[in-house]
This record gives C-alpha cells, sequence and structure tokens, in this order.
C-alpha cells in the first residue's frame, strides 16, 4: 500500500462524518491545523492519563482504544478505522486522558494540536 499523502488525508477527514457536515470555512480552517503522523504497528499515539496534546482522525489503518480497569490494565476495549475522531475527550470535560490509543498495523492519523489558536471555541 502506499503511504498516504496530507492531501488524500485531508480529503478523507473532510468528506465523511461528522466534519463532512460542517461549513466549509470550518472545515477547511481546521484542516489548515491537521499535521499527517503515521505509525507503526504497536505504536502508541497517546497513553492513559496523558494529557490534552489536541484530537486525532484516522484516516488510514486501524488503532486500538485501550481502558484501565479495577484489576489492572489497560485492556483492548475497541477499534477504531478511518474515519474515525478520537481523543477530544480532555477537550470537553477536562483533566487527563482516560483512554489510549495504539496503532494495530500500519496507521495514519489527521492531528489537530490544542495549540490551535481556534481550538478552545471550536471556532476555527
Amino acid at each position: 500500500m502506499e503511504p498516504m499523502d496530507r492531501t488524500e488525508a485531508l480529503r478523507v477527514a473532510g468528506s465523511t462524518g461528522w466534519l463532512s457536515r460542517q461549513p466549509e470555512s470550518f472545515r477547511e480552517r481546521l484542516l489548515d491545523q491537521a499535521m499527517l503522523i503515521r505509525y507503526a504497528p504497536g505504536q502508541p499515539v497517546y497513553h492513559l492519563g496523558d494529557g490534552l496534546g489536541g484530537f486525532f482522525c484516522a484516516v488510514r489503518g486501524t488503532f486500538g482504544i485501550y481502558v484501565s480497569t479495577p484489576d489492572g490494565g489497560p485492556v483492548l476495549a475497541d477499534l477504531q478505522r478511518a474515519v474515525s475522531w478520537f481523543g477530544f475527550g480532555p477537550l470537553f470535560r477536562g483533566g487527563d486522558r482516560s483512554m489510549g490509543f495504539k496503532a494495530f498495523e500500519p496507521s495514519a492519523a489527521l492531528h489537530v494540536s490544542a495549540r490551535c489558536r481556534h481550538f478552545s471555541r471550536w471556532n476555527c
């Protein structure tokens, strides 16, 4: 499989799901802030307990979602594929990450940094 370039990743992220239903100007400003990151199998996107660093859109591959349990953990809870948005929990509820994400296969995601100047109000 050919590596995905940023142009294709932006097309995928903006063509389906919640972002595709937003005004074009919002989509463009949000995606202008996005950086394409490629992940090797087993490479973490972030860990349980990490602080807010932004949110992500899976544009290729498969990502595992890990949660902690009363008996320990982390344990695999679910899988995410394109086009899935994740990592926005701390933005809405505050605090650290309550889930971790890790690539299951060669994967790619767009990352919108928490430092995005429009992030705090979703007013891109």
